[in-house]
């Protein structure tokens, strides 16, 4: 016969282990493509300029919570392109995000492309 604290850390120990499960599988049910439209409107507010997302966006929880944006682009009022790249990967700190904040821990960019124009007003 188990004791009581052995059933009360065996039940304590099964859901620390189904939560963990959860937290590692939800991104393969859960698209990051649903929240593009939010992710441009943040991105434009904070730049102050149109930012368009042409590719998929990825979730990632291990072995670091991060956001995946493929073929990002920012642009001026008029449609043209200021600043583009191929992938950026943004890591996420994972202490502040279980507080619902958002720290960066690094960014990763490949293949980009900025153009700058002197003397213009974009």
């Amino acid at each position: 016969m188990w004791s009581k604290r052995r059933r009360v850390s065996a039940g304590v120990g099964a859901g620390l282990a189904l939560a963990v499960l959860v937290v590692l599988l939800a991104p393969l049910f859960v698209s990051g493509d649903r929240f593009k439209p939010q992710f441009e409107a943040t991105a434009s507010k904070v730049l102050g300029m149109p930012v368009k997302i042409g590719g998929r966006v990825g979730l990632a929880v291990f072995p670091r919570p991060s956001i995946t944006i493929a073929d990002g682009a920012i642009l001026t009022a008029t449609g043209d392109t200021v600043a583009w790249a191929k992938r950026t990967a943004v890591g996420l700190s994972l202490w502040p995000l279980l507080r619902r904040e958002i720290r960066f821990a690094d960014v990763g960019i490949d293949a980009h492309v900025a153009r700058i124009t002197h003397g213009s007003a974009l």
